[in-house]
Parts: structure tokens; C-alpha cells; sequence
């Protein structure tokens, strides 16, 4: 910036030339990101280029100081009187500093964890132009220092906050009370956010605040699947974006489904140091804490949320195939006992079907999506909702659609036909397989290393379609299926398919794998023992009989903190109306957009707001039953979207988990090995180190030199992937010994 000068000068043209008030107008002959000239009462004042943003922030603080008004000033430089309110907070709170790097106060007013979570977003260059700059800015008044050393020097507006007509503005806008955590009964929690602010920005404490040194972790294995997830999956901005506040029960989440806890008894046994660390939460909270935390996600009512765009995600990103998606229905553990708890039998009676996980794969075993669901037509709904958001994604060619023909109705094989969307309907294994002759297959045909020989039949069915558009009347309407007969050359077992393939003209080899690719993954996770739950995914937590789980209300304390920012909010306004004088009009009447009418009406609603919220008070109870997150014998809405919560996690891990082992077959390719050795690398303690730059964890070396050589090189791959957190820092994955 140049140094300000006193020289008259004249602009006869009036082109590019803004009245800002007070005697200051600004040239800008090129626009509002240009070289400009500074006038005040016709003396150029000072020359700036507003295409520096730098110097534009100085600019903008430095006019405000002088008291103009600040919707012209927005106008002028093609800014909204939010910006200029930020700026001018920022240079308040932080001083030059803070102007530069874009510190928000409405996050934090500590400087120290403002650099922390606009680590990755400073302004470049070096120190030494960083410190000259703060030095010119001193000497020409617009540092803090120089306002406090020298006060006298200065007029004795340049030092006031309060400009002209903006107050009223930045109170209703900027100072609203800050709705700590959606209700579960409000319809517009999600709706009523700031449409300018990101949800990251408001995480005061964010994954992995604490810096620390070298320190140990049983648990340090988890952090592979955190960092694949932070990488690929876009896990901080899926749960930072819904869950700004309840971000840490999914991290706790991952650590169950890594281990196989399905239930928070054995969280509850873990070292909460040990644990919380490599969780990025410093320490475990107790045990009512954890159900406080599980209880404030589900209550934010975003499960439905966050499954659409996680599913959306999976399929842009290529993290899942399209080509055919098994659905299959998973039975939830529910107790044999009938009661169900005070809560969820007061909401609801009892449901006459239990309920279960539809969970979607594609032909690798990786999950698309799932849903949980009850009733008999459960599955037909879940294939007729995938089928309508593949379309919506705009896939080119739609997923064909397996599922198990006995588990739908008998007329909905017509209606995927009418609905375009192409379908396996695998048979159970029927005795009048048997009656198909040997000369009817003919095609020989191999998956993995068992010989098929096929057969291929054309099945007619006749159903009811309307004539036309607008016309009741309907006539029956000839369907042809093709139905493929496959026989084991080694077990002599025959199984069948009806297919549907909507003109895409699909082999017998893809059909095959639609018939048996499946039927292997679903039977060893029907067979007892450990090595049964690494191969087949459960959803879902453990069935228990344990005694019901009492905590504090935590929408209550929600509701307090509301009450208490409204009520600060409204002796704000008050405060502010007590100093402002009304506006008549030359009838007498007052103005109605005046300064003083607008305060009045924002009392009014901010009363009415306030009443509300303690009328919301006094109606939840004090102490709330927690237990029915976990069990499912209760369906009430929160209980429901804990239990969506949990799945989304655990379906997430198990993805990670086949990503993780088709990285390791370039080290080892035998199937079993593999999963020992990433079973191995989870299970394995370590160290972690959190700093300014980066979040690293070591692991110790495996001491087969063939397993270790797997463990580096994914190691090094995982590292790779650039995963960061939200602050900018660096997830880093190595192999060594013990630090000293």
C-alpha cells in the first residue's frame, strides 16, 4: 500500500467515481478489483489497489473506522454486508493478523486454535514480508498496539465499532442464537443453518486438537481404516457437515466394527487415554457420556441424510460396482422376551413383523447401501427404490437387480418388467431340477474351479398392464423370461435363475456369477466361529438383556443453552432499540422500515422465540431410557436412526476392509493369508504422534520378513493417498520400532 499523501487533485469525469459519505469517495475507473484513488473533501488521500486482497481488507477496516456507511461501501467494492461485518470483527477480535488470514470469531477467539484450523488455507510467504507488513500497518495506525500506545493520536471515532444503520443488521444476522444441536422435532434444524457458513468451521474441537509427542496405543491398528476412510470416502465431510457436534460416536463406532464389539459393555473396559487418542478424542467420556453422544446424533435426525449421500458418493467415486447388486435380507438379533420399554411402548404398539437389514452388494462383496426395514414386502420395496435412485444418479446402464424369487410376491417379477429394470430371481433348489435331461446342457462353463454345464428355457407370464395413460381398463400383457438351469460337475447340485435382461443381452457367465456368487459369502457367514464373522458381514449390535440405561435428558441441556443465547441476544436488541430514536413520516406516522420499527419487530419475534423454547423445556422429562438405541424391539424415530447410524459405520469398515486386502494381493496372493495378515495389521498396538503439520502413526514390524514386506508396502500405499484432516494437517502411516 502506498503511504497516504496530501495533494489536491481534480477529477473532472465523473466516470468511476463513488460517494462513500462523510467527504470520501473512491476512483475506480477499471472497476472494484483495480488500482483506485482514495479522495476526502477533494484531497487524494491515499492510493490502493483493490485487486491485493490484502490491502483491500486494510481498506475496508480503515474506512469503517471512519464511521461511513457500510451498505454503500459493499455496493461500492461488490461486496455483502456480511463480509465487511466479518472483516471488521476479525481485525477486532485478532487485529491485522487475523484481518489477513481470515480468523472468524464466531468459532473461537483463541488465536492459537484459529491457526490451527487455517493452517492449510495461510497466506504464503515468508516470515520476514509477514512481519514488515505488520510493521507498515503499525506505523499507519492500524494495528492494535499502536491504538492502545498512542490513543491520543488518533480521532476519537477511529477507534468506534458502531456504524450507521448496520448495528441492526449484524445483530439479527450475525449474533442469532447459535442452535447447538437440531431437535429431534424440529423440521427445519438442518434448513436453518447460515447458507454462507460451512459446518466444518464450526467444530471448536476439532478430530486430533491435541498435540502431543510420541505415545503409545493398543489400538493403533485402527488408524488404517480411519485414514482410508478420510481419503476415499470423504468421511470428515459427510460427518463434520451433518454432525458438526457429534462427530465422535462415528470414530468410536469404527473402533467397534474394526474389533467386533457389538455393544458398548466392552468399549466401557477400554483405557480411555489409550483408546480416545488414536481416535482423534483425546479421551473416552464415561459411560453416560457415550450414550449422551449416541443419543445427541440419533436425535439430530440426519441418518437418512447422510445414507443418500453416502450411497451417492460410493457410486461417483467408482468406490462400488454397477454391473449387478445382490440385495439380501440379514435377520437383527432381537430378544426372545415380548416387553418392550416404557418409552417406545407408550409411542408405538408392538410390530407384527420383526425387523431385518436389506443390505445391497455389488459383485465383489463391497455394500452399496442398506436399509432396515419390516413387513412382508420389505425386499420388493428396497429393489424398487434402487432401481429409482440409479436412475437418478443418471448410470448410463441400469444395475441388474439379484435377489432370492422366493423372498417377493408372485406378481413382482411383472412389475421389474413394466419398470425396465432387469433382474436375477435366483430358485432354491427344487427335485423337478432334476427332471431336466442331460442332453439340455449343453454350454460348459467355469467359475473359480468348478465346471457348470447349462441349460436354457423361455418361461411366458401373463400380466395385467392399462391400455393407455389415462385409461382404468387393463388387458393381460405376455412376459417372456428366460430361465438357465446350472448343474455342479463336481457336487451334481442343480440351481436355477429367471432373468430379465431388458435388452442387454446378458451371457450365461453373468448369469452364473449372479446364481453362485453370493451363495459362498451367505454361507460362511451362516457357519460358526471367528473366521465365519471375518467373511460374512453382520449388521447390527448384539442382542442383550441388560438393565435399562437412565441418563440426563441432553435435549434438555440443549434447550438451556438456546434459552440463554436468545435471552443474551435479546438484551442485545434491547440495548440497542434504547439507543435509537423512532423515524416519523411527515403525517406522524412512524416509518416502517426505520432503524427503531425493525428493532421493535425483532423484539417481538425474538420474545415469541424465547417463550417457545421454554414452553419446549418444560415438556421433556428430565431423565430419558437410552437402551432402546441398541435394542431392536423398539422402532421410535431416534431409536431407528441409531441404529442406521451404527450400520453406516460398520457397512463403511467393511468396505475399507476389501480395499485394504485388494491392496495387499501385489504382496501376497493367497486368500487366506491376506486376511491374516491385515487381521494382523489391525489388531496391532503402536505409537501416535499429533503436531502443527501432521498425525503420524507407527506400527511395529511384523517378524516374518514376507509379512513385513506386506505391512510396508501398504503402509507406504496408505500413506500415499494424501488423506488430511479438516485443519489441513497430514494422516501419515509408517513401520519402525519403539521411539526413543
Amino acid at each position: 500500500m502506498i503511504p497516504s499523501v496530501s495533494t489536491k487533485a481534480g477529477v473532472d469525469s465523473s466516470e468511476g467515481r463513488f460517494d462513500l459519505g462523510r467527504g470520501y469517495w473512491l476512483h475506480l475507473p477499471h472497476g472494484p478489483r483495480s488500482q483506485g484513488d482514495l479522495y476526502h473533501q477533494g484531497n487524494l488521500n491515499k492510493r490502493v489497489n483493490l485487486a491485493n486482497k490484502a490491502e483491500r481488507r486494510i481498506l475496508i477496516v480503515e474506512l469503517l473506522q471512519k464511521n461511513l456507511n457500510q451498505t454503500r461501501l459493499a455496493e461500492v467494492l461488490n461486496l455483502s454486508r456480511q463480509t465487511l461485518h466479518n472483516y471488521r470483527e476479525s481485525y477486532r477480535v485478532f487485529g491485522v493478523s487475523g484481518l489477513l488470514h481470515g480468523y472468524s470469531p464466531n468459532r473461537c477467539e483463541s488465536e492459537k486454535m484459529q491457526g490451527r484450523l487455517r493452517i492449510g488455507k495461510r497466506r504464503g510467504g515468508a516470515s520476514a514480508r509477514e512481519r514488515e507488513g505488520l510493521r507498515h500497518a503499525d506505523a499507519t495506525g492500524l494495528a492494535r498496539t499502536g491504538e492502545e500506545c498512542h490513543p491520543a493520536a488518533h480521532d476519537s471515532t477511529a477507534v468506534t465499532f458502531t456504524l450507521e444503520e448496520s448495528a441492526i443488521e449484524d445483530v439479527l444476522r450475525a449474533d442469532q442464537p447459535a442452535a447447538g444441536l437440531p431437535m429431534a422435532t424440529d423440521a427445519a434444524g438442518v434448513q436453518s443453518e447460515q447458507p454462507g457458513s460451512t459446518a466444518v468451521g464450526q467444530i471448536i474441537d476439532p478430530p486430533y486438537a491435541e498435540t502431543h509427542d510420541w505415545l503409545a496405543s493398543r489400538h493403533a491398528g485402527v488408524f488404517p481404516v480411519l485414514l482410508v476412510l478420510a481419503s476415499r470416502h470423504q468421511w470428515f465431510a459427510h460427518l463434520l457437515g451433518l454432525f458438526p457436534d457429534n462427530w465422535r460416536i462415528f470414530h468410536l463406532f469404527v473402533l467397534m466394527a474394526v474389533r467386533d464389539w457389538r455393544s458398548f459393555a466392552a468399549l466401557e473396559r477400554e483405557p480411555a487415554d489409550e483408546a480416545g487418542r488414536i481416535l482423534g478424542l483425546c479421551r473416552l467420556p464415561g459411560t453416560d457420556g457415550l450414550w449422551r453422544w449416541f443419543f445427541e446424533a440419533a436425535a439430530a435426525g440426519r441418518a437418512a441424510a447422510l445414507l443418500s449421500a453416502s450411497f451417492a458418493d460410493r457410486i461417483r467415486r467408482g468406490l462400488v460396482g454397477t454391473r449387478i447388486w445382490f440385495t439380501e435380507e440379514h435377520a437383527l438379533p432381537c430378544p426372545a422376551s415380548a416387553d418392550v420399554s416404557a418409552e417406545a411402548g407408550a409411542a408405538q404398539a408392538r410390530p407384527r413383523h420383526r425387523q431385518s437389514s436389506l443390505v445391497t452388494y455389488d459383485e465383489r462383496g463391497r455394500i452399496v447401501c442398506f436399509a432396515i426395514g419390516q413387513g412382508a414386502d420389505k425386499l420388493s420395496c428396497q429393489v424398487l427404490q434402487l432401481a429409482e435412485q440409479a436412475r437418478a444418479l443418471s448410470l448410463g446402464i441400469l444395475p441388474v437387480q439379484v435377489f432370492t424369487h422366493a423372498d417377493v410376491a408372485s406378481g413382482f417379477l411383472s412389475r421389474l418388467v413394466l419398470a425396465g429394470v432387469p433382474f436375477v430371481a435366483r430358485q432354491e433348489s427344487d427335485e423337478r431340477l432334476m427332471d431336466v435331461p442331460a442332453s439340455s446342457f449343453g454350454e460348459r462353463l467355469q467359475f473359480g474351479s468348478t465346471a457348470y454345464r447349462v441349460a436354457e428355457q423361455t418361461i411366458a407370464l401373463l400380466d395385467q398392464a392399462p391400455n393407455g395413460p389415462h385409461n382404468d381398463e387393463r388387458t393381460l400383457v405376455p412376459i417372456t423370461l428366460r430361465r438357465l438351469v446350472f448343474w455342479n460337475q463336481a457336487s451334481q447340485l442343480r440351481c436355477s435363475v429367471l432373468c430379465w435382461d431388458a435388452g442387454l443381452r446378458l451371457s450365461a457367465d453373468l448369469l452364473l456369477c449372479a446364481a453362485v456368487a453370493r451363495r459362498s459369502a451367505v454361507d460362511a457367514a451362516q457357519a460358526p466361529g471367528d473366521a465365519a464373522r471375518r467373511v460374512g458381514y453382520q449388521p447390527g449390535f448384539a442382542e442383550g438383556e441388560g438393565a435399562p440405561r437412565v441418563i440426563a435428558n441432553p435435549l434438555c441441556r440443549v434447550l438451556a443453552d438456546r434459552i440463554n443465547a436468545s435471552e443474551g441476544h435479546l438484551a442485545k436488541l434491547h440495548k440497542q432499540q434504547a439507543q435509537t430514536q423512532p423515524s416519523f413520516n411527515q403525517d406522524g406516522s412512524e416509518r416502517q422500515n426505520s432503524r427503531h420499527r425493525r428493532l421493535s419487530d425483532a423484539i417481538s419475534a425474538s420474545e415469541a422465540a424465547l417463550k417457545r423454547l421454554l414452553s419446549e423445556k418444560e415438556g421433556l422429562p428430565a431423565r430419558i431410557t437410552v437402551t432402546g438405541l441398541c435394542d431392536y424391539r423398539s422402532q421410535t424415530a431416534i431409536d431407528n436412526d441409531g441404529k442406521m447410524l451404527f450400520d453406516f459405520v460398520t457397512s463403511s469398515v467393511w468396505n475399507v476392509r476389501h480395499q485394504l486386502l485388494d491392496w495387499l494381493f501385489d504382496s501376497v496372493a493367497n486368500n487366506l493369508n491376506r486376511r491374516t495378515v491385515l487381521d494382523t495389521i489391525l489388531a496391532s498396538p503402536g505409537w501416535i504422534r499429533s503436531d502443527g503439520q501432521a498425525v503420524v502413526v507407527r506400527l511395529p514390524p511384523l517378524p516374518q520378513a514376507a509379512l513385513r514386506y506386506a505391512q510396508e508396502h501398504l503402509c507406504r500405499r496408505l500413506s500415499g493417498l494424501g488423506g488430511r484432516l479438516p485443519d489441513g494437517r497430514a494422516l501419515h502411516l509408517e513401520v519402525g520400532q519403539a521411539p526413543a
